[in-house]
């Protein structure tokens, strides 16, 4: 199955999304003291890196961002995907 369009620009949305997470959390750990540093390699989780963002850059708009480009990324592949199946798929 070929995908449809809008699944495509769904990937290139959850892949902005993941690259504005590393950059969160590489901001965070530049911010942070040595022992308040979060691996960059397993042990640490999305929330945990958002929080740690959160208590060093309130104001940042970055973590609404992510989250936007995560959310309509889903969205969009997902109706991507849709469009594919009968009834309306080709």
């Amino acid at each position: 199955m070929q995908l449809h369009w809008l699944s495509w620009i769904g990937i290139a949305l959850i892949f902005a999304a993941n690259g504005l997470y590393y950059v969160m959390a590489h901001d965070a750990n530049k911010a942070s003291p040595p022992d308040r540093r979060l691996p960059f390699w397993g042990g640490r989780s999305l929330f945990s890196v958002q929080v740690r963002h959160a208590e060093l850059f309130p104001a940042s708009r970055a973590r609404l961002v992510m989250w936007l480009l995560a959310g309509s990324g889903f969205v969009c592949f997902l109706l991507g995907v849709l469009r594919r199946l009968p009834p309306y798929g080709h």
